[in-house]
């Protein structure tokens, strides 16, 4: 008799220790993320009992607000995939949904703060996000992509700010419930945020890891001549220049701005493979960017084994190698401004006006140089090279244009580069898809944002 009391007793201390780990894991570990799942009801309870928080730009303009209970979105379309929607039949999407806790007052102060409103007979509102975006210099992006398919992507080099956000094709979130599906069998997949989770071969845009290593292990030597008959051919594979085009005898910043693939394929050589994958891990490349909204992670070929590109194909930015503009952005300005920076998008989170939260750059690493020669290499691709559409008179810009393989139609048009030269403040990433050659058709893109960013007091 004895023994069967101590099995129940020991049962039912069991089942004890059970249900308060069960308890502890649902409401500690996986609560806060359940509580802002689309399908979960009590946000919709939520919604009808409090006005929403508003969501604005980094100057104050209003980017998505609440009234008569339904949500108004007025920004820019380009920005409507980072955004998202937040709806009663489709649920949540974007920052609506990442940041709908602090959209819906439920973060332990909001509530304080919305009980003593309801005491004093005033309705619960939620916090207010402002973003780390610029609409004006959105505006400046989605005009300039002219409803074609791509993306823009800027930096605050100094900061990690994300100045600007733009994508296309996109979406009016105001008619998410009667559009979506049209948008949802729309082959051109409106829905996605090609800024952030767009995948693309960089093309030469890439050559920026490669210039940054040779010149850091000074690989180069002062005045060094390279020489290019058009095409070169290593293990085995020929790889030609852009057209097979032979740019004859010309120095390192000739290479970088006449994009020659010849030169910097030798380059690569001399920085083997093992170094160049040691820059794509200092430069965070192989590292997904924490926004709080999805992003996708750039898919770097492994070093060795089944699925490794040749170290010829990754210098000249093709292979299985392929990126999203905001890490191209990420590398632009790093060799801008000399550091690594983890990007942010939410500068500050207000409930009315207290601050409950302000933003900064989660990590950052200092490059052991930053050699000005290759800033002026960048510079000397927009005034002499293949960027010169990115130039603007009276403003230093740095660049670097690709055209980027695509197997499945006509290439990418690429561009990355930055302004100031002299003191760099924005970094910017433009990609057009199967658009052809990068000087031609995303250097232009570029410009039209840096000379609003002149505009705005930026630059």
């Amino acid at each position: 008799m004895k023994a069967n009391l101590k099995k129940t007793f020991f049962l039912f201390r069991l089942g004890i220790v059970v249900l308060i780990l069960a308890l502890s894991y649902w409401q500690i570990i996986t609560g806060p993320s359940l509580a802002i799942r689309p399908e979960n009801p009590r946000l919709l309870k939520q919604e009808e009992k409090l006005l929403r928080g508003r969501i604005l730009d980094r100057k104050g303009r209003v980017i998505s607000f609440t009234e008569n209970k339904e949500r108004i979105y007025q920004g820019p379309r380009a920005i409507a995939p980072l955004v998202g929607y937040t709806q009663a039949q489709r649920g949540q999407s974007g920052l609506e949904l990442a940041y709908s806790s602090e959209l819906l007052g439920q973060l332990p102060v909001q509530r304080f703060r919305n009980f003593t409103r309801g005491l004093l007979g005033l309705v619960p509102t939620g916090s207010d996000l402002y973003l780390t975006l610029d609409l004006s210099l959105v505006e400046a992006a989605e005009k300039a992509l002219a409803g074609r398919a791509g993306a823009v992507v800027g930096l605050d080099v100094q900061t990690g700010e994300i100045l600007v956000i733009a994508t296309s094709p996109n979406f009016s979130p105001n008619r998410i419930a009667e559009d979506w599906e049209l948008l949802t069998a729309d082959k051109k997949s409106p829905l996605l945020n090609r800024a952030l989770q767009g995948l693309y071969p960089p093309g030469s845009i890439f050559k920026l890891l490669t210039a940054y290593g040779v010149l850091k292990w000074e690989l180069v030597a002062p005045g060094e001549q390279f020489v290019c008959s058009g095409k070169i051919e290593i293990d085995g594979h020929t790889i030609s220049c852009y057209q097979g085009k032979a740019h004859g005898r010309l120095d390192f910043d000739e290479a970088l701005a006449k994009s020659c693939n010849v030169t910097f394929v030798q380059l690569a050589q001399r920085l083997g493979r093992e170094r160049f994958y040691e820059l794509i891990e200092f430069f965070a490349l192989a590292r997904k960017p924490d926004l709080g909204v999805p992003v996708s992670m750039c898919r770097i070929p492994p070093q060795k084994g089944a699925g490794a590109s040749s170290l010829s194909q990754l210098a000249i930015g093709q292979g299985a190698l392929l990126v999203t503009p905001v890490q191209m952005a990420m590398l632009t300005a790093a060799l801008a401004s000399g550091t690594v920076r983890s990007p942010y998008l939410v500068r500050e989170i207000k409930s009315g006006d207290v601050v409950l939260q302000k933003n900064e750059s989660s990590w950052q690493l200092e490059l052991e140089t930053v050699s000005a020669s290759l800033k002026n290499a960048l510079r000397y691709v927009v005034e002499q090279g293949t960027g010169q559409a990115a130039g603007i008179p009276g403003l230093s810009v740095a660049g670097k244009t690709g055209t980027a393989d695509n197997p499945h139609g006509r290439p990418h048009a690429w561009f990355v580069g930055f302004a100031p030269v002299e003191n760099p403040r924005l970094a910017l990433a433009v990609v057009v898809e199967n658009a052809g050659e990068g000087g031609r058709f995303a250097a232009p893109i570029a410009r039209l944002v840096f000379e609003e960013a002149m505009k705005n007091g930026y630059l």
